[in-house]
């Protein structure tokens, strides 16, 4: 099975910073995707997205890995995305 296309551009973006958090990419490939060739359903994907600790390293790292990305910058886009989805959690 071949790679969707779309991924190639997913780095690029990253590297220029139009991409700042995981869920950014799914602007650019359908969620549905990303979660099929993760192996993982989508609604289990989409709860993943939504509290991204809850990822385990290896699933992240290949998401990553889809896009051509590297560990410290699949780490970062995560790292945006749980300070996004938790933003409100962490204010004093």
């Amino acid at each position: 099975m071949s790679r969707d296309p779309r991924y190639r551009s997913i780095r690029s973006m990253v590297n220029d910073g139009a991409i700042k958090s995981l869920n950014e990419i799914f602007n650019h490939i359908p969620k549905s995707t990303v979660a099929a060739d993760c192996g993982k359903k989508v609604t289990r994907f989409t709860f993943l997205m939504e509290n991204v600790e809850e990822f385990k390293m290896r699933e992240l790292f290949k998401i990553g890995a889809l896009c051509d990305l590297t560990v410290s910058q699949t780490l970062e886009l995560a790292k945006e995305q749980y300070l996004k989805n938790n933003s409100e959690k962490l204010k004093p």
